[in-house]
Formats: C-alpha cells, structure tokens, sequence
C-alpha cells in the first residue's frame, strides 16, 4: 500500500491511500484510530460509516446478513443498492459518499 499526503484547505492534511489489493485509491482526512484503505475495513466498519449518513433507515443488519466489508462497498452500485432495499435518496447518499472517498 502506497500513501502520499498534501495539505488541503484549512491546514487539513488529506492523504490518498492506494491499495494494491483491489486497486482503487481512497481520498480522506487523515485520522490516526481508523484505517482510510476502505479495503481493509470489516462489516462493523461498513455499518459505521453507512450509519454516519443519517438514512431514511437502519441498514446495519442487511450489511452484516450480506457480509458487505469494505472491499465488497467500493463495487457496489446502484442496482445493488436497490436489491438490497434502499430508495432512491439512500442510494444516492450512499453513492455520493462513496465517490467523494475515492
């Protein structure tokens, strides 16, 4: 894994993380007690990031039933989303959280 760092607007540090294993490099405030290579989170990471996002509903349970762990998120779509019960503006918040973390 691959890091690199650049001061961002207001004395922000970001750091872009790229992971070899699934080849996708994510963009985020740096944040020593949690880990920015979205490959590596688990389910539980998933739930609390999906969580933060102040959804029309809970979709902790439907991650842990669908073992969706970091690597499984930065694939999903859309159309994923769907099928697993999502409407159109969870799916959106969901999608434009993803994409602003690459």
């Amino acid at each position: 894994m691959a890091s690199t760092s650049m001061r961002a607007g207001a004395g922000r540090l970001l750091e872009i993380v790229e992971c070899s294993e699934c080849q996708t490099s994510q963009r985020a405030a740096s944040a020593p007690d949690h880990s920015l290579d979205m490959c590596t989170w688990g389910t539980e990471d998933v739930v609390q990031c999906i969580q933060k996002l102040a959804l029309s509903k809970d979709y902790g349970d439907i991650i842990r039933t669908e073992a969706i762990d970091g690597a499984v998120l930065q694939t999903m779509g859309d159309e994923d989303w769907k099928g697993l019960g999502a409407p159109f503006g969870d799916r959106r918040k969901i999608l434009v959280a993803l994409q602003s973390m690459k």
